[in-house]
């Protein structure tokens, strides 16, 4: 490689024209997507989620709610793990949470066979929460 010269690279022409195949492209045999259901308020409490509907359509493996998931609070600040617990980061959130805290929040997983199946799974999944109003709102 010189000063001044281009040089053209191997993978140029298949990223340009989008043959060029990524990690994210590959599927193992078996493999299933998870997808996130979010919370469509800033501040509440999830009282019931009907999956019926979700769990009805084909290729939806499972669908798992607060309820199912195990309560193991964990950090998610990111900094490596410290044996000293007077060190360590706020263990303050859960994988799926019944507690909203803003919008978007993890409420449920959907687990499907393929990612426009766990996509449709999300629309049919239903909420009901109890929303929180902030003491100053009017």
């Amino acid at each position: 490689m010189s000063v001044g010269l281009s040089q053209e690279r191997l993978d140029a022409k298949a990223k340009v024209t989008g043959r060029c195949r990524f990690t994210g492209d590959l599927a193992l045999p078996g493999t299933r997507i998870a997808k996130y259901l979010h919370s469509n308020i800033a501040h509440g409490r999830v009282v019931d989620i009907d999956t019926t509907e979700a769990l009805a359509i084909t290729g939806v493996e499972a669908v798992f709610t607060f309820a199912d998931i195990p309560r193991i609070p964990f950090a998610t600040a990111g900094h490596a793990f410290n044996l000293d617990p007077a060190a360590r980061d706020k263990e303050d959130r859960l994988l799926l949470t019944d507690y909203v805290r803003y919008h978007g929040d993890e409420i449920a997983i959907v687990v499907a066979v393929d990612g426009l199946t766990a996509s449709k799974a999300l629309k049919k999944s239903r909420s009901l929460m109890t929303v929180f109003h902030h003491p100053y709102q009017e």
